[in-house]
C-alpha cells in the first residue's frame, strides 16, 4: 500500500509538471508571436502637421505651399524611377539607401513616373517662401513646438490639431521589406486643417510689405480698421526666413525683432 502510495505521487508531480511546462510553452510563444508582429512592422514618417492659421477671410497663412515626399521601398522599379528625377549627384547618395533594402522617405522636386515601391505624398509646408506674416505667425522650434508669435501663444491649441502621415511596411529581421506584402498608409493630415483665425488681411499686408521693404530699412507699418481696432496688417522690417532661423540670429540688424510691437531703442532725439 505505501509502494502504491509513493508511486501515485511520483505520477500526480510528473503530470504537474508537464502541464506547468506546457503552459510556459504556451506563454513564452504568444509572447514570441506578439515580439515578432512588432518587429515585422517598419514605420516611415512622411510628414508631422499641426493647426493652420487663417487670416480674416479664412485664407491660410500656413501651409500655402506643398512638398513632394516619397516614401521608398527599394526595388529596381522604384530606382530606375527616382533616376529620372534626381540630379546625378544626389542619385548617388540615394543609390546607397537603396541598397540597404530599408524603407525611408524622400523629398523630391519632380513627381517621379509611377512606379513598384514608390509612394508620393504632397505634403503641406509650413511657412512660404514669400516671407508674409513672418512676425505676427513666429516659427518653430526643432521638436515643432512654437517659440514666438502665433505659434507660441496657440501652441497648445495648435499642437492639438496636429496630423501626420506615414507609411507601415511589413520587413524581415534586417528590417527590408517583403515582398508581396502591401505598405499601409496613414493619413490624418485632415486634422490640420483646424486652426486660429486672425484680423489680418492678407491682401493689405501684402501692399504694407512691399511698401515697407521698398521704403524702410529698419521699422514696422501697422494698418488699424477705426473704430473697432482690429489690426489688418502689421510689418516689421528686416524681415526674416523662417525656414533658417540661424541665418537671422547671426544678423546685425535683429531681424527676429517684432518691430511693431516690441518696445526698442529708436536712438537719439537729437
Amino acid at each position: 500500500m505505501w509502494k502504491r502510495t509513493v508511486v501515485l505521487f511520483f505520477m500526480l508531480m510528473t503530470c504537474m509538471a508537464l502541464l506547468m511546462v506546457s503552459l510556459t510553452n504556451i506563454s513564452t510563444s504568444a509572447v514570441l508571436v506578439q515580439a515578432a508582429q512588432q518587429q515585422s512592422a517598419y514605420r516611415v514618417d512622411i510628414a508631422a502637421l499641426r493647426g493652420t492659421i487663417y487670416d480674416c477671410r479664412g485664407q491660410a497663412v500656413t501651409g500655402r505651399e506643398e512638398n513632394l515626399v516619397a516614401a521608398v521601398s527599394p526595388s529596381v522599379e522604384a530606382a530606375n524611377a527616382l533616376s529620372q528625377v534626381l540630379p546625378a549627384g544626389e542619385m548617388a547618395s540615394v543609390y546607397r539607401q537603396l541598397t540597404q533594402g530599408i524603407p525611408f522617405a524622400l523629398a523630391l522636386e519632380k513627381q517621379p513616373p509611377a512606379a513598384q515601391g514608390l509612394l508620393t505624398f504632397s505634403v503641406p509646408q509650413r511657412y512660404g517662401s514669400d516671407g508674409l506674416l513672418t512676425h505676427i505667425t513666429g516659427y518653430l522650434d526643432g521638436n515643432g513646438q512654437g517659440v514666438s508669435g502665433i505659434e507660441l501663444a496657440y501652441n497648445d491649441y495648435l499642437s492639438a490639431a496636429a496630423g501626420e502621415i506615414s507609411v507601415t511596411y511589413q520587413v524581415d529581421a534586417l528590417k527590408r521589406a517583403l515582398a508581396g506584402e502591401q505598405p499601409q498608409v496613414n493619413d490624418t493630415s485632415y486634422r490640420q486643417t483646424q486652426g486660429v483665425v486672425l484680423t489680418i488681411d492678407t491682401r493689405l499686408q501684402k501692399i504694407a510689405q512691399r511698401a515697407a521693404e521698398k521704403y524702410l530699412d529698419k521699422g514696422a507699418v501697422i494698418i488699424a480698421e477705426v473704430p473697432t481696432c482690429s489690426l489688418r496688417a502689421v510689418v516689421s522690417v528686416p524681415n526674416f526666413d523662417q525656414n533658417d532661423i540661424s541665418q537671422a540670429l547671426n544678423d546685425e540688424d535683429s531681424p527676429l525683432l517684432n518691430r511693431a510691437f516690441t518696445a526698442y531703442n529708436v536712438g537719439s532725439v537729437f
